[in-house]
């Protein structure tokens, strides 16, 4: 096969384009040159070559050769990027086609296209590259030509099955950002997201438990001081009618001392009496209860 290169007579072949990049002195190179500087020269270069042709390459690679040869190294260089860029193109046009005839025929008849001779591609390409179309390609449009080439139809469709939504953004923008990736690799890094989201979740639910065990807590702390309370407060109830009793008993004594004074402001004699009365009651009551006390 021939390569894009012409001349007005004739194609330069790959061979002689080796030949070429090994010595600045080939014949080969001299007569094309001499019979027709072909394309090279010619004025209706397309823009993206004659952008390459205006582009300084590193000495590394250039070093030792013509101006000549390096015009037709970056003229073969830029035609060998173009075509490889294509490929993806086509790749993203054949998945497609596929799941256009895919969604318009029966699953019978699908799958018998799919096992004929009749796809340029295998059975299993095409049914991937269709899935590929329906569940990914036919609503994303920033994956370069170039990331289409460089994976396989297994990596595509292993990309497009992903249900995930967070874990599908990851898969695609590492081939967006031109990672070339194999399927195994693939889901070796989603794997390990995968183990980092779920340590994140552990964390989550472990934090979302202590929460609640300290809720509990203060609960079960606030419930403890309620009860503390309703207990003092009965007590308290308890505790009352022997505190109105006592309260009732010195009210009586009061009365008592008022009525001793009121006595008094009558005359000595009668006050004295009243009060020796009194007290002798009060020791009889006394009397009583330490008596009841030793029964």
């Amino acid at each position: 096969m021939t390569t894009s290169t012409t001349t007005k007579d004739r194609h330069i072949t790959d061979e002689e384009f080796e030949d070429i990049l090994e010595s600045d002195t080939s014949q080969k190179l001299s007569m094309s040159i001499e019979r027709q500087p072909s394309a090279l020269s010619q004025s209706d270069i397309e823009p993206g070559l004659q952008e390459t042709f205006n582009e300084n390459w590193e000495a590394s690679i250039i070093s030792g050769l013509t101006p000549d040869q390096i015009r037709l190294l970056k003229e073969r260089t830029y035609y060998a990027n173009k075509y490889y860029w294509a490929a993806g193109k086509s790749i993203r046009e054949t998945a497609r086609y596929l799941a256009e005839i895919r969604e318009n025929c029966q699953t019978g008849t699908w799958m018998a296209l799919c096992e004929s001779n009749k796809l340029n591609i295998s059975s299993s390409k095409a049914r991937e590259l269709a899935n590929v179309w329906d569940k990914w390609l036919k609503h994303d449009y920033t994956i370069p030509e170039l990331a289409l080439v460089d994976v396989s139809t297994r990596t595509l469709n292993f990309v497009a099955n992903i249900k995930d939504e967070e874990t599908k953004l990851k898969a695609v923008g590492l081939l967006r950002d031109g990672n070339k990736i194999s399927e195994d690799k693939l889901k070796a890094i989603l794997k390990e997201k995968k183990t980092a989201t779920d340590e994140e979740k552990a964390k989550a639910k472990l934090k979302k438990e202590l929460d609640e065990i300290e809720k509990d807590a203060s609960l079960t702390d606030y419930s403890k001081l309620v009860k503390k309370s309703i207990k003092q407060s009965e007590f308290k109830l308890s505790q009352m009618p022997a505190r109105i009793k006592k309260l009732q008993q010195e009210n009586k004594e009061l009365e008592e001392k008022l009525d001793a004074l009121k006595e008094a402001a009558k005359g000595p004699e009668e006050a004295k009496a009243y009060i020796e009365k009194i007290r002798a009651t009060a020791q009889a009551k006394r009397e009583e209860t330490s008596f009841a006390r030793k029964g």
